[in-house]
């Protein structure tokens, strides 16, 4: 075997085969260790590696790295390390980690004690969450569930609601056509259908819109006010929508703008660019993400009139003209996406009517002696009194009058020469607008 002794019980050379029962063993192994009739080692101690196919391998302690998959293991050891790196890590049971967890995603139940920082935190249920070093928290009863409602500040970003008709035709100057969204240029707003089933817009949504421009002298914006200049100030949002342009060569970008209204000396608007240039758009929906720091207000004047407001605005960036999309448009606070907000349909048109309703279409037929005054109530307390828009043309009608708070609406009908009978009013349109 090649073995020599040195002194006492200190033996030097080269075992090549058979069994080695020793009190201690001092120096380098070189080669394999068959583990058979290894009892016990108080330290063991290795140079470069050591390679363990199968066995038992018990001690006190594992200093350096360990390569590989450990089972079997029993008891309630202790394993410190210096980092663990994974595609991903699959722990059964709990798992007690006092420091700092940084992660990009994590899945199932956490305890939140000692969670710093994560991009996105993700869990059927968080314990003990406090608001304190946590970023973003995405829980899906809450995100995704009958109590959300409140995240995305764009109305009618998933083009439900259309009051107006559902296809408007522009002219130069930026007017209303979709619920909440101008648009200008020479064209038509329409709305479109998604086919079913489709996959490359998610959540199964009905419509989108379309933007098409047939003639475009100047930048025109497909914009959407929302209410209060205060909105996001100071804040991180983050903007999220699907576009793609099915013809033409018009080119957009996107930009907040913070608008301090009418009336006394108000601020000087404040544009902050969004998308920090052109969309590459293409001939398929793409979903667009930018997370954009809003500006701070503090010093600013708003004005009196009550019509401040931030304006989220996808603005042409050329002369070019052609057909664009959009879809499931949202805003949020803080630096992450998360997925689209729908909310009920009779919640989404709710919030719309603050801004604009649809008071009656159709005919009216009543007796009326000299003056008729109808008072009725609105469908939702409208941002403030409602300039309203009222024709009607009939049998026996001589003039009439309306007046409006936020509230109610007042109509005068006056039958032919002051006198009495019955008018029959068809068509007759009462319209109520209140829009920033």
């Amino acid at each position: 075997m090649g073995l020599t002794k040195v002194s006492g019980d200190v033996i030097q050379g080269t075992i090549n085969v058979g069994v080695v029962t020793a009190t201690r063993i001092d120096g380098d192994i070189n080669g394999n260790v068959n583990s058979t009739g290894v009892s016990t080692f108080s330290t063991l101690k290795v140079g470069a590696s050591v390679n363990i196919n199968s066995g038992i391998v018990t001690a006190t302690t594992f200093s350096g790295n360990l390569t590989g998959n450990a089972t079997g293991l029993s008891g309630t050891p202790n394993i410190t390390v210096g980092a663990i790196t994974a595609a991903s890590a699959v722990i059964t049971g709990n798992a007690s980690i006092s420091g700092i967890v940084t992660a990009t995603t994590f899945n199932g139940n956490v305890n939140s004690t000692g969670v710093t920082t994560t991009a996105t935190l993700r869990a059927t249920s968080i314990v003990g969450v406090t608001t304190a070093g946590i970023t973003t928290a995405y829980i899906g009863a809450i995100n995704d569930g009958p109590i959300s409602g409140a995240r995305n500040r764009i109305i009618n970003g998933n083009f439900d609601v259309w009051q107006r008709g559902t296809s408007t035709s522009m002219s130069a100057s930026s007017v209303y056509t979709i619920d909440r969204w101008i648009t200008g240029g020479t064209g038509t707003t329409s709305r479109q259908t998604f086919t079913l089933g489709q996959t490359e817009v998610p959540g199964n949504p009905k419509y989108y819109a379309q933007y098409d421009i047939s003639s475009n002298s100047q930048n025109y914006e497909f914009t959407q006010k929302i209410e209060g200049v205060e909105t996001f100030a100071g804040e991180q949002v983050t903007l999220s929508f699907y576009a793609r342009r099915t013809s033409g060569t018009i080119n957009i970008g996107s930009r907040l703008v913070q608008y301090f209204g009418t009336g006394g000396s108000p601020s000087s608007t404040v544009v902050t660019s969004v998308s920090g240039g052109n969309l590459s758009l293409t001939t398929s929906w793409q979903k667009f993400v930018f997370t954009v720091s809003v500006p701070s207000i503090s010093g600013k004047t708003i004005g009196s009139n009550n019509d401040d407001s931030l304006w989220v605005s996808f603005q042409i960036n050329d002369t070019n003209t052609g057909t664009l999309q959009f879809a499931q448009v949202q805003l949020e606070r803080g630096p992450v996406a998360t997925p689209f907000e729908r909310r009920p349909i009779t919640q989404e048109l709710q919030l719309c009517q603050r801004y604009y309703q649809v008071l009656y279409t159709g005919s009216w037929r009543r007796y009326v002696a000299n003056v008729d005054r109808d008072q009725r109530q609105l469908a939702v307390t409208m941002r403030a009194a409602p300039t309203l828009t009222m024709s009607a043309s009939g049998a026996n009608l001589n003039a009439n009058g309306s007046a409006a708070n936020s509230t109610h609406l007042t109509i005068d009908l006056q039958y032919t020469a002051g006198g009495s009978g019955v008018i029959d009013l068809s068509p007759l349109s009462i319209i109520a607008s209140a829009e920033l």
